[in-house]
């Protein structure tokens, strides 16, 4: 039983062939194992996505919004917000307005009781004012004359 160069080689050849089978058996598993952890780690991202989205609610709409009339056009909307707050000004205004009438009332309560001597000086003190160039002249011209 010598072996020839020929049978050596086939025997390599033989070891090679059975080590290759190994190694891509091996390449397949590691192949198999890179897919599963793939698969898993999509399945945690998925997982990751829904808590995240069960973490999120929408917004809280009330009764009332959801029963506005979306039929209306924008800029009668508008004219009647305007027009409310108008008259909301409106009413705060006069509001005030009879607040303040009630306080002055309260306030002004002084009503002058003039006799008829009082009403002839208050005369005479416009018929002084109207007619002061006048008499000053009069003065004047009678200082001149003495």
């Amino acid at each position: 039983p010598t072996r020839s160069h020929h049978g050596a080689s086939s025997t390599r050849l033989v070891h090679r062939s059975r080590s290759g089978a190994a190694a891509s058996r091996v390449h397949e598993e590691l192949i198999a194992k890179g897919k599963l952890y793939e698969q898993r780690r999509e399945a945690r991202q998925e997982r990751a996505v829904r808590d995240e989205l069960k973490g999120v609610r929408g917004p809280k709409i009330s009764q009332e919004a959801k029963n506005l009339h979306h039929d209306r056009p924008y800029h009668e909307r508008v004219k009647r917000q305007q027009d409310l707050r108008k008259e909301q000004n409106d009413a705060k205004l006069e509001t005030i307005r009879r607040e303040e009438d009630a306080a002055a009332k309260k306030l002004n309560t002084f009503k002058p009781k003039l006799s008829s001597r009082g009403r002839r000086a208050t005369s005479k003190v416009h018929m002084m004012l109207a007619d002061q160039h006048d008499q000053w002249q009069a003065r004047r011209g009678e200082a001149l004359e003495a």
